[in-house]
């Protein structure tokens, strides 16, 4: 995850994800997952360990489905800002195409920042 939006998780001002992938559905690998980080301008493949997510529940919808609540519980302030950034950040999404939305909270032990994050190198830069 960016940066900016792994600070807006740990701020508790983000509480949902939305993956895509092309050819397939998304569905989490377990239910905690490892919040990692990626400088915006930093190494592709080097991520930061921050904390641990809990997977609340997972849902899909079609793109053009997306609603402003979504957008809002992604850490956007509109729905126009979520479609701009996920079609930035994936490519071309078609409307019809599915999408999957993780819900999450925090694991107690990961109310703040870990500043001295461990740095990770991931075969795969989908995180």
């Amino acid at each position: 995850m960016a940066e900016r939006l792994a600070d807006k998780v740990l701020s508790e001002q983000k509480s949902t994800t939305i993956r895509y992938d092309r050819d397939r559905v998304e569905y989490p690998a377990g239910p905690v997952l490892p919040l990692y980080a990626a400088e915006e301008r930093g190494p592709q493949d080097e991520y930061r360990c921050l904390a641990c997510l809990r997977v609340l529940s997972v849902r899909y919808s079609t793109f053009n489905g997306l609603t402003e609540a979504d957008a809002r519980s992604d850490g956007f302030s509109s729905l126009d800002e979520l479609l701009g950034a996920l079609q930035r950040f994936y490519g071309r999404i078609m409307p019809e195409d599915t999408v999957c939305i993780y819900e999450f909270a925090l694991e107690p032990t990961a109310t703040k920042r870990n500043t001295r994050g461990r740095n990770v190198v991931l075969e795969s830069p989908s995180v």
